[in-house]
């Protein structure tokens, strides 16, 4: 996988979507976009991964 292909996370606000979303911005991944379903859950996955 190149750090320049997108990654599509389904459920991204979920524990594991998470911590997935979260190793690939430390390890340089800039092109991630995740789905999710309840829009209060988002905002705490913006604070934990400043994407």
């Amino acid at each position: 996988m190149d750090r320049n292909d997108k990654i599509v996370i389904i459920g991204v606000t979920g524990y594991i979507g998470t911590w997935i979303a979260k190793q690939l911005t430390d390890m340089g991944y800039s092109r991630i976009i995740g789905t999710y379903r309840m829009k209060r859950k988002s905002n705490s996955f913006k604070f934990c991964c400043p994407i």
